[in-house]
């Protein structure tokens, strides 16, 4: 009868790759999942942090726009060249333009964006709270933000009504007048202190999922040297005592010749 021993079960071409495939394969899938997963954490870090720069541009222009109604409405320059001053200490705020409603620039503090420092025409993007062009650097990043936002006035209507009632009358004051456009309010946000964060992050983030796929590795190979142990010990023992048993065999006689 044939004996069935460890070797038949396990042959040795599997226990010598079992480990190496234990290996591959988790590598692949830790390559996998760091990288989609890097990918999106980049993505969407630098997205919010474009949004972010966005909404902090926005605030700038609305309150400046809310601080300079009346010195639009008299066209006072030297009020609205302080107030665009103030904005221009701001770090990221490159330029700072106040228009009339005619078109009119009546301030127009810091450097305009050149044809140099763009590769090609603005993008519009949408905004319920101010009007955005994106401007490109070469590279293909954003580099400057224009935030567009109007000046505006309210225009107070005074309503009367009659309350004929015991021969006295009463005045009522509607303010909830309707808004005028009287000027609008341009700024410079330039992204370029953004895009240097951002690019460290990047190199952060790489750094952070290149280590953990090195420890993933290490950590799989001490697993896959513990799992396939057993299996080589067992081959193992099962060629000593092959070799065991072959070194008993008695040797036939070889025939005397005549």
């Amino acid at each position: 009868m044939k004996k069935f021993t460890s070797s038949a079960v396990f042959p040795s071409w599997i226990a010598r790759s079992l480990a190496l495939k234990l290996i591959l394969i988790t590598t692949l899938v830790i390559l996998f999942f760091s990288i989609t997963l890097t990918t999106f954490l980049l993505f969407r870090s630098r997205t919010l942090s474009y949004r972010r720069l966005q909404n902090w541009g926005i605030a700038l222009a609305k309150n400046l726009s809310y601080d300079s109604e009346l010195a639009v409405l008299v066209a006072d320059r030297a009020q609205l060249q302080t107030l665009a001053e103030g904005v221009l200490r701001e770090e990221d705020i490159t330029y700072c333009q106040i228009e009339d409603s005619n078109g009119n620039i009546l301030v127009l503090s810091g450097s305009l964006p050149s044809h140099r420092d763009t590769a090609q025409e603005p993008e519009s993007i949408t905004s319920s709270l101010a009007d955005i062009l994106a401007y490109r650097s070469p590279g293909g990043a954003i580099s400057l933000y224009e935030i567009r936002v109007p000046v505006t006035m309210i225009q107070e209507k005074q309503q009367k009504e009659d309350l004929a009632f015991f021969g006295r009358k009463s005045l009522a004051e509607d303010r909830s007048g309707e808004k005028e456009i009287i000027g609008e309010v341009s700024l410079g946000v330039s992204a370029t202190t953004m895009n240097r964060e951002i690019s460290q992050t990047y190199k952060m983030t790489i750094a952070i999922s290149a280590f953990t796929i090195m420890l993933g590795v290490l950590a799989m190979t001490f697993l896959a040297k513990v799992i396939t142990h057993p299996i080589n010990n067992l081959l193992e023992g099962d060629r000593k005592s092959t070799r065991l048993n072959s070194s008993h065999i008695p040797l036939s006689r070889m025939p005397s010749s005549a």
